[in-house]
């Protein structure tokens, strides 16, 4: 799923990559973004279905004041948050996302955190999306 901004200059991609139901129900993902020239993707976030309904009922039930996040299992490594801007519908999309790697065997975070304005047609994308999995 390719959630575009409103000036069609960023992009948040968000692809299933498995489920998890043997010990804490939960869904593995793969997040990339693209805004305005940076750019960083992590292959391997895990986000608890509680979590993911939770987010979907936040979309849903307050569509005249969205006001929605969704964060993984590993606070540090993913979050999104929605909320509504003006009376047009429109909504910033904002996130963080971050990896860490190893250097020499020392850990480094790499870590982009920005946002963007996207139209509601988006969110209704998103529920559709997560909710073909939970």
């Amino acid at each position: 799923m390719d959630i575009l901004s409103r000036d069609s200059e960023s992009s948040l991609s968000i692809h299933f990559v498995e489920l998890d139901s043997t010990f804490y129900p939960s869904i593995c993902l793969s997040v990339r973004v693209h805004d305005n020239g940076f750019s960083g993707e992590n292959k391997s976030i895990w986000v608890a279905r509680d979590d993911v309904t939770k987010f979907i009922l936040e979309c849903e039930q307050n569509l005249d004041s969205i006001e929605a996040s969704l964060v993984s299992m590993s606070s540090n490594e993913f979050c999104l948050t929605l909320q509504k801007v003006n009376r047009k519908g429109h909504l910033l999309l904002k996130y963080t996302l971050s990896r860490t790697i190893y250097r020499d065997n020392f850990p480094m975070d790499l870590t982009t955190t920005g946002g963007f304005i996207i139209d509601f047609s988006e969110v209704e994308k998103m529920i559709r999306f997560f909710r073909s999995y939970c």
